[in-house]
């Protein structure tokens, strides 16, 4: 079987792809199973808070995960690690779903990350031992596609199951599902021997601290207090640590690899690319149930018009890359998000079919382009016993720029808010309970409504400028390293 996988490589897709979508599907699954979690637990809703660390602990875990098994796998061979990533995410699924109280749950949210999160990089890595370097962009966007695919899924089959059966069963049908992943692998992939080098144990695990420490702190900016402070001052002394061994004699091969040019701009880019998508994840479905008084239900069903477009795209983004080169495909799908995301700041509250699903279309579409060439190009000068850490940076990349984008939603915006509103002469909670209350004058609520709606064309706006400013490193970059 392992014989014909040379002669037919993309078999060897079949258990990195169904790997990669059940771990992207329960990344989101969670936003539509909170009530029933709340609900099973004694929550209350003035506890949401709690609940709400069951995203950040995944996100957390997902994070400081990824570079650090990322460089494991380099070492000790894909498959295996692959296979053991699969193994943990599963014991994850199985502690979540016996967990009795929200605490233990978010403890198992966090375990169960750390098993999805490096299925990815090194999903992608694996590629590398199948494709030559000049086929290798339409894999890459047939996985990519594929984990956008399992978030966009995700929270509707969490509906489903929990309206259905039982919020636990989301988690337990993974089960079946992951050991499916491991035969697959068994029979699909072939095993490599470890390289010989040895895992920098103390490095990797300042790495996890100083990732952790500034997810923590991003997520503490909206209030500030002490904690920020001490999750930020961590984050810079782990991180000044990191550079000083960097620089060392020790590192002098990892800094031939990363310390370039290519690698450094295509992480830039993707760092802004990350911040733009977040801003529409973000701001789309809460802009339908606020200042477009709509229900939950179709905020998710406005963010899926362009959250569809990004598996589609991502294979074809890889097509034209192949057929092209880098920059052509990369700064086409910039543009097109950035046209879409202008043509979103320019709604109105009468905002309505065929407009709405055409904008939301062409910016989805756009950003899906993007997935194949940033990760082909980032892995094009990568020697092979590093390509996995390669695409964990890379990942990464794209994470921290969606944390960041929380963060200053969060702050920003409602700072933002309160300027606009600071002429009602009301207390501006932005909310659709405020939007929409008995209480306010007719005159009052437009005001409201209409600050709202200024504030969310700014952050498409602001989103549409990030994709441009993502064209610039990309314009100089070399065809070679």
């Amino acid at each position: 079987m392992l014989n014909k996988i040379k002669k037919y490589p993309y078999i060897s897709l079949l258990p990195i792809c169904l790997g990669v979508f059940i771990a992207a599907d329960d990344q989101t699954v969670i936003v539509t199973i909170i009530p029933e979690i709340m609900n099973d637990m004694n929550i209350a809703p003035n506890e949401l808070n709690k609940v709400s660390w069951s995203i950040t602990g995944y996100l957390i875990g997902y994070i400081s995960a990824i570079p650090v098994i990322g460089r494991i796998s380099d070492i000790y061979g894909k498959r295996r690690i692959f296979m053991l990533c699969i193994i943990t995410f599963l014991i994850g699924s199985i502690l979540v779903a016996l967990s009795p109280t929200i605490e233990l749950l978010i403890l198992s949210r966090i375990f169960q990350a750390i098993g999805a999160g490096a299925l990815i990089p090194i999903g992608i890595s694996i590629t590398s031992d199948y494709f030559p370097q000049n086929k290798i962009a339409v894999p890459i966007g047939i996985i990519g596609g594929t984990a956008e695919a399992g978030g966009v899924i995700g929270p509707l089959w969490g509906g489903i199951i929990s309206n259905y059966i039982n919020w636990k069963w989301v988690f337990w049908i993974n089960i079946p599902l992951g050991l499916i992943v491991l035969l697959t692998c068994i029979l699909f992939i072939n095993p490599k021997k470890s390289s010989g080098e040895k895992f920098n144990l103390i490095s990797g695990f300042i790495l996890i601290i100083s990732l952790v420490s500034i997810t923590l702190g991003l997520n503490k900016l909206n209030p500030i207090d002490i904690y920020t402070y001490i999750y930020f001052t961590i984050f810079i002394i782990t991180t000044l640590i990191l550079i000083i061994q960097i620089n060392s004699k020790n590192f002098n091969n990892i800094k031939s690899q990363f310390k370039t040019y290519n690698f450094i701009s295509v992480n830039l880019s993707h760092l802004l690319i990350g911040s733009s998508l977040m801003i529409g994840m973000i701001t789309v479905p809460l802009m339908a149930n606020t200042v477009l008084g709509l229900n939950p239900l179709d905020g998710g069903l406005y963010l899926m018009r362009m959250t569809i477009a990004i598996p589609v795209s991502a294979i074809l983004g890889g097509i034209i890359y192949q057929k092209t080169n880098y920059k052509i495909t990369v700064i086409i799908g910039l543009i097109i998000s950035s046209i879409g995301f202008l043509l979103m700041s320019n709604w109105t509250l009468e905002i309505s079919d065929p407009s709405l699903t055409i904008h939301l279309f062409v910016t989805g579409f756009g950003l899906g382009m993007l997935i194949s060439p940033i990760y082909s190009k980032g892995l094009e000068s990568i020697q092979e016993t590093y390509k996995t850490t390669a695409a964990s940076i890379l990942t990464v990349s794209r994470l921290i720029g969606m944390t960041l984008t929380m963060s200053w939603i969060s702050a920003w915006g409602t700072s933002r808010f309160k300027e606009l509103t600071n002429d009602i002469h009301i207390l501006p909670i932005f909310s659709q309970t405020n939007l929409n209350s008995n209480n306010l004058t007719s005159d009052i609520q437009l005001q409201i409504t209409e600050s709202g709606l200024k504030l969310f064309n700014e952050f498409f706006l602001i989103a549409s400028i990030l994709c441009v400013i993502g064209i610039i490193p990309l314009i100089l970059i070399k065809n070679k390293n």
